[in-house]
C-alpha cells in the first residue's frame, strides 16, 4: 500500500529526501486535508522549531507534487521512529538439516505450502535447540560470596542486629 493510498500525503523515503535525516527522524508526515498538511512531530520543542520553517517545507512538499499551502504540527512522541522491523530484515535465524526420518514422515504431508511450512518451522526449533545447547549455563546471579563485599565475608541472618537488640 502507498503513503498516499492509507491516506498519508508523503512517503517516509520522499519525505526523508525533502526535509534531510534530522528533521526526518523527529517527524512524520501525516494527511493533507483542504491544503493542510498534518505534521507530527515528536514534542512540543520541535514543533516550535519547525514552525519557523514552515516556508521551506511548504516550498519542498510542493515540488513533491503535494499541494499543501500551510501546515498544522501535531504532537505525537514516536514521531519519525520506523515501524517494527520486518521479518525480512530481522538477523537470520539458525536452522539446522532436518533427519532422514523426519524428511520421510514430512513427504507423507500432501499440501506442498503445509510441508513448506513444517520443515521450515522444524528446521528453525531444531536450529534454535543446538544454539542454545551450546550456550553454557548460567549460574544463580547474587549468591553468596560472590555478592558480598570483598573487603568482608557474607552476613549471617542469624548475627544480624535489630533495634530491639542492641
Amino acid at each position: 500500500m502507498t503513503a498516499r493510498a492509507g491516506g498519508i500525503a508523503i512517503d517516509r523515503e520522499s519525505w526523508r529526501r525533502a526535509v534531510g535525516t534530522r528533521i526526518a527522524a523527529r517527524t512524520e508526515p501525516g494527511r493533507l486535508r483542504a491544503g493542510v498538511l498534518t505534521l507530527h512531530v515528536a514534542s512540543p520543542a520541535w514543533a516550535q522549531e519547525l514552525s519557523f520553517f514552515t516556508g521551506e517545507m511548504l516550498k519542498r512538499v510542493n515540488e513533491l507534487g503535494v499541494r499543501a499551502t500551510s501546515i498544522r504540527f501535531q504532537v505525537r512522541p514516536d514521531a519519525g521512529k520506523k515501524p517494527a522491523a520486518a521479518a525480512h530484515h530481522l538477523p537470520p535465524q539458525p536452522r539446522a538439516e532436518l533427519s532422514p526420518e523426519m524428511l520421510s514422515e514430512l513427504a507423507g504431508v500432501s499440501d506442498p505450502a503445509l510441508r513448506k511450512a513444517i520443515a521450515e518451522a522444524a528446521a528453525m526449533g531444531l536450529g534454535r535447540a543446538e544454539l542454545s545447547s551450546k550456550r553454557p549455563a548460567r549460574g544463580p546471579a547474587g549468591a553468596g560470596a560472590r555478592s558480598a563485599p570483598k573487603d568482608r565475608a557474607p552476613s549471617s541472618p542469624t548475627k544480624r542486629r535489630t533495634r530491639e537488640g542492641r
